[in-house]
């Protein structure tokens, strides 16, 4: 019974990883099987067709098994490998490399292997048949696709091993398949992986690993997985580990995402660990966003951990007149069910060079059973009219800890409108939260500068806002100011806001704006500023004592000659 109690916690350990990143059940149920002998995919996972352009595909796939008990001794192991392009260059082998090039420089390039070894002495005698120490399984594949004539590439790999050194049973899996096209200005790219190994015995020991990665119009994503552990005296430990990554790039919208979970699972005295990393990203020298999130996890005894994280970037590159937007997004995720310690980290940032920049940060750490989730997205935009230019950035940032813990999150955006290369109208603004213990932490910030083309007028407001459930601080501040000069008329108008708050569930708001405006006779100026703050006052002394700062103020001049 116990490696059937460690298969279906690695199965739900899975679901909720798939319910948490959009994969389906059915998908992440491949990513946790029984001891029974592994089943082979033929033919590699296909996420877009090609026509025309170059193309190509590979897929993967090994699996192993190996047992040894009273019952004698047993193994097998299986592998196949494919790979293709546009112009139906195909090979297939049981254990090995293959490749095709055709029209259109693409090509395409598979591997597979597998191994299963008892490696102990078996026999028979006045008790039955016996074998001794020394049962591994192992399976590896590999599969990598580029269309060399726009610049993509898409590749992934995965391996899996478990082993016992005394009577017992292993089962190891992987699995690994790649796609890359480009056709007529549209480029598709799809890397996916997953590792799966399970052994029953004494002094088991597993471990998995899915690595993948695309590339191809500017745009980056990987992910890398991993699940190991060990485990002391009869027992049972299975590991999982899956990675996946997409790219789509077609005229002037591109997007970039990646995912990676991974799950352990110990029935007996072992430890075990989980990690995950994913990351996306896009630069051309104008627009820059990149993504990324992390998650750990490490069992100290008998229980289960599992840990998930996923990046992705999208980018509008459309000319004036018009819009042009760039966003990053990240969560990470990790369960601990035993003691043990796990992680979380996101951060993304988005920029357009000179006009605007935003960024986010999350980080949480447990100690125990428990969870984490943490956050982090960034966008930046220009909306270009007839009348007026327009520049906006806004992050957020959030951690939920549940379980002993802590979190800190921080977020700040900025913006600016230009006259002759010069600033006219600006803004910025932050917010930062910490925890300690548990709770959330749920902060926001965003720029808006906007001017007219004639340079006659222009408007900036920043705000800010943390707040935080449980016992730590919160704090925001938010500036703007805003000039212009012309014809002999001059305004300007500044403001700035700060709150700070440290306590029982502390908040914090700021926010401040600021006008200008010119013409042949006038001039006219305003600014405002806000600042808000509040914590619960402690109950017998549970967290720290009570602290608010507020701070605002405003200047505006105008001249007219």
């Amino acid at each position: 019974m116990r490696k059937e109690t460690t298969r279906w916690r690695l199965l739900g350990a899975a679901g909720a990883l798939a319910l948490g990143f959009g994969m389906s059940t059915s998908h992440a149920a491949s990513l946790a099987q029984s001891n029974s002998a592994p089943k082979i995919t033929d033919s590699p996972i296909q996420v877009a067709e090609v026509n025309g352009g170059a193309g190509a595909s590979a897929g993967a796939d090994a699996g192993a098994d190996a047992s040894a008990g009273d019952g004698g001794v047993s193994a097998g192991a299986d592998a196949g490998a494919d790979a293709g392009t546009d112009a139906d260059a195909s090979a297939g082998t049981d254990s090995g490399d293959t490749s095709g090039d055709a029209a259109g420089d693409a090509s395409g390039d598979a591997s597979g292997d597998a191994s299963a070894d008892t490696g102990g002495d078996a026999g028979s005698g006045d008790d039955g048949a016996s074998a001794d120490s020394g049962t591994t399984a192992s399976g590896d594949a590999d599969a990598g696709a580029t269309a060399n004539d726009s610049g993509v590439s898409a590749s992934a790999t995965s391996s899996a091993s478990a082993s016992t050194s005394g009577a017992g049973s292993a089962s190891a899996s992987s699995s690994a398949g790649s796609q890359a096209s480009s056709t007529n200005g549209t480029t598709l790219l799809g890397a996916q992986a997953t590792s799966n190994g399970v052994a029953t015995g004494t002094n088991a020991a597993t471990n998995t690993n899915a690595n993948v990665d695309v590339s191809g119009a500017g745009l980056t994503g990987g992910s890398e997985s991993s699940a190991g552990g060990s485990l002391t005296g009869d027992g049972s430990i299975g590991a999982a580990s899956a990675a996946s990554a997409g790219l789509s790039a077609e005229q002037d919208v591109s997007t970039v995402n990646s995912t990676g979970s991974a799950a352990v699972s110990i029935d007996g005295d072992g430890t075990g660990n989980a990690s995950t990393s994913t990351g996306a990203g896009f630069d051309d020298g104008n627009i820059a966003a990149e993504a990324s999130a992390d998650a750990d996890a490490a069992l100290e005894g008998e229980g289960s951990a599992s840990v998930g994280s996923a990046s992705g970037v999208s980018v509008n590159t459309e000319g004036p007149p018009g819009q042009q937007d760039v966003g990053a997004s990240a969560d990470a995720i990790s369960n601990l069910n035993g003691d043990g310690t796990a992680n979380v980290t996101t951060d993304t940032s988005a920029s357009f060079v000179d006009p605007a920049a935003t960024s986010s940060h999350v980080d949480a750490t447990l100690e125990g059973p428990g969870s984490l989730d943490a956050h982090s997205d960034s966008s930046a935009g220009i909306d270009v009219t007839d009348d007026t230019i327009a520049v906006g950035a806004e992050s957020n940032a959030n951690a939920d800890v549940v379980g002993n813990g802590s979190a800190n999150a921080s977020t700040d955006a900025s913006g600016s409108v230009l006259k002759n290369g010069q600033p006219i109208g600006a803004a910025e603004t932050s917010a930062d939260g910490t925890l300690d213990g548990a709770g959330s932490v749920d902060l926001n910030s965003a720029v808006n500068v906007v001017k007219t083309r004639d340079h006659k007028a222009v408007a900036a407001e920043a705000a800010s806002t943390a707040d935080v459930t449980g016992n730590g601080s919160a704090a925001t501040a938010a500036d703007v100011a805003v000039g212009l000069t012309k014809n002999g008329q001059s305004a300007n108008a500044d403001a700035h806001a700060d709150a700070a708050a440290t306590g029982l569930n502390p908040s914090a708001a700021a926010n401040a704006d600021g006008s200008a405006a010119v013409s042949d006779d006038s001039a006219t100026a305003g600014a405002n500023a806000n600042a808000e703050g509040s914590a619960d006052v402690p109950s017998e002394a549970l967290s720290p004592a009570v602290n608010v700062l507020l701070n605002t103020n405003t200047n505006t001049s105008a001249t007219v000659e």
